[in-house]
């Protein structure tokens, strides 16, 4: 199984949905935040699962909200580009991702 690295707008994405959610009904951001931990470890154990956008990145959609994670498999470690919600415009999706870069140690 490879580890998971989130790119940072990611992790903001996600924490600002938690705390909507969190905001809407006490527990709910902690079952967002634990959903998305869930799928990142599944793609972690199968990245292929994913469904293919373009250019070798991949969504897969979590199974209690209406949100993707979007992410790329590298050699030795899978990177979350970004947490979205299923609606978003593909247009606008792949101008984020194509202006994104993580910044990891190889």
């Amino acid at each position: 199984m490879k580890f998971v690295v989130l790119a940072p707008t990611a992790e903001v994405e996600i924490a600002d949905t938690a705390i909507a959610y969190e905001r809407t009904r006490p527990g709910l951001g902690r079952a967002f935040i634990d959903e998305v931990r869930a799928v990142s470890r599944n793609v972690a154990r199968a990245p292929e699962a994913g469904m293919e956008a373009c250019g070798g990145i991949r969504c897969a959609a979590t199974l209690s909200f209406p949100y993707r994670v979007i992410f790329r498999e590298r050699s030795s470690r899978i990177e979350v580009l970004a947490v979205l919600p299923t609606q978003a415009e593909a247009e606008r999706l792949l101008v984020r991702l194509a202006t994104r870069t993580l910044a990891v140690s190889k």
